[in-house]
């Protein structure tokens, strides 16, 4: 019969501490959701959590930074930019929402650089480190391209902080700025939606929002028909695309062939304005002479 040592027993619960540790907070925050958080709770106190609002901006733009905080530390949890901009408008929702979302970030990033970067170089290092070396050498632009992307938060939190060597500087500012424009977005949205006094007395209209439901036409080119500017403007989306990627290759050709890495230094860590805008050198034609045969 096998037996476990004591100290074998000691380090099986170290190992599981954490673990238990997480999964307790996901239980109390599932609870506490589902008592305090539900859709029911929102209809019959919707008037009263204005007027608190209304009457306490400070205090509860804090109360919900610190809710938003905590929400953002558990993976999955989506929507809740959406419920700021409803709750408390554009400009006070942006900018909860985007400290509270950059602040879980660094407590996320910092957790896993000093807890668990040591284990995951150990087991997987070799596999890690040509991620890396482009890291060393283009971190910048791929944290902010991704944060830009919408690429998973939680993901993008937990690989920077285990899997780089990406400074906490470079990762604040590139997830402070790359957050901000989607951020914007789903605060927007929420902001346009009505409270629920307003969509009982409108009915079902009372959902529909003209400015929203017109951005996508407005989007299209506007001296050809509503068909046609939808076409126009898939097609001026993709020679974009790929001309940028050409810019860039382009661009990264010259600067081979003479030699450098960068096209100047004014931009620490980042190199020179042209390398920040190389795809530009052929967007930019491209889509002047786009426009030329299309409008």
């Amino acid at each position: 019969m096998l037996t476990a040592s004591p100290e074998g027993m000691r380090t099986l619960a170290k190992r599981l501490l954490l673990p238990f540790l997480i999964v307790l907070f996901l239980a109390i925050i599932a609870v506490l959701a589902s008592r305090y958080a539900s859709l029911d709770w929102f209809v019959r106190n919707d008037r009263w959590l204005r007027s608190v609002i209304r009457a306490n901006p400070v205090t509860s733009s804090f109360i919900a930074f610190a809710i938003y905080l905590i929400v953002s530390l558990v993976p999955g949890t989506t929507g809740k930019s959406i419920v700021l901009g409803w709750l408390f408008g554009l400009l006070v929702g942006v900018i909860i929402v985007n400290t509270a979302l950059v602040a879980a970030s660094l407590v996320t990033f910092l957790l896993c650089r000093y807890y668990l970067k040591a284990e995951v170089q150990s087991r997987f290092g070799f596999y890690l480190r040509p991620i890396q070396r482009r890291m060393r050498s283009d971190g910048t632009l791929y944290l902010l391209t991704l944060r830009l992307a919408h690429a998973p938060f939680s993901f993008m939190n937990y690989a920077a902080g285990v899997g780089t060597d990406v400074s906490f500087h470079t990762f604040w500012w590139t997830t402070q700025l790359g957050l901000l424009p989607g951020n914007i977005v789903f605060v927007y949205a929420g902001s346009r939606l009505p409270t629920i006094e307003e969509a009982i007395v409108r009915g079902p209209l009372g959902l529909l929002d003209g400015p929203m439901m017109l951005a996508p036409w407005l989007t299209t080119f506007p001296s050809v028909s509503t068909a046609r500017g939808f076409l126009v403007s898939v097609a001026a989306g993709l020679l974009i695309v790929v001309a940028a990627f050409l810019g860039d290759i382009n661009m990264s050709a010259i600067k081979r062939d003479v030699g450098v890495k960068d096209g100047s230094s004014i931009l620490p860590g980042m190199g020179g304005v042209i390398d920040r805008v190389d795809s530009l050198t052929f967007t930019a034609p491209a889509f002047y002479y786009f426009l030329i045969v299309v409008l």
